[in-house]
């Protein structure tokens, strides 16, 4: 696995645009698809968002790491992009979130759990772990559209 970058953020949702950023910035060298490129931000951007807006019973400043990284994908044919973010929040799980149905009706869909439901969707894996008082999720993105130099 070979490190592209590495981006710390504060616990502000304004912090992101750094993020998304960054993750344009990589997509042009890699280079990504849009649709690659899209999902990975939109899967950043939610779930940057549920850390900074739920992760934390302070008001204090705290530090979010996203690396990103470039492996072999699980079918061995190409690359995957992996993104590591590790806060230091409240423990939360988010695999373990119940499942949206989203075939219900939108009057009868409780609020919440379709970010999750989208990252699950938008990502080929994904991995929580919990380890020195800090929340690591890890997500894979397998690339169809990388190029070889």
């Amino acid at each position: 696995m070979t490190e592209i970058t590495s981006v710390k953020i504060t616990n502000n949702l304004q912090e992101i645009a750094k993020v998304i950023s960054e993750i344009e910035k990589c997509s042009a060298e890699i280079p990504l698809s849009f649709e690659e490129e899209n999902a990975l931000e939109l899967s950043l951007d939610e779930l940057l968002t549920n850390i900074i807006s739920y992760g934390y019973a302070d008001s204090e400043t705290h530090e979010i790491n996203i690396d990103m990284y470039l492996e072999d994908n699980s079918r061995g044919d190409g690359n995957a992009i992996v993104l590591k973010i590790t806060d230091d929040g409240v423990e939360f799980n988010p695999l373990k979130k119940k499942e949206v149905n989203i075939d219900i009706p939108l009057e009868d869909k409780q609020i919440g759990g379709l970010g999750i439901h989208l990252v699950k969707r938008l990502m080929n894996e994904l991995f929580y772990e919990r380890a020195d008082n800090k929340n690591i999720l890890t997500i894979k993105k397998e690339l169809n559209s990388i190029k070889e130099n």
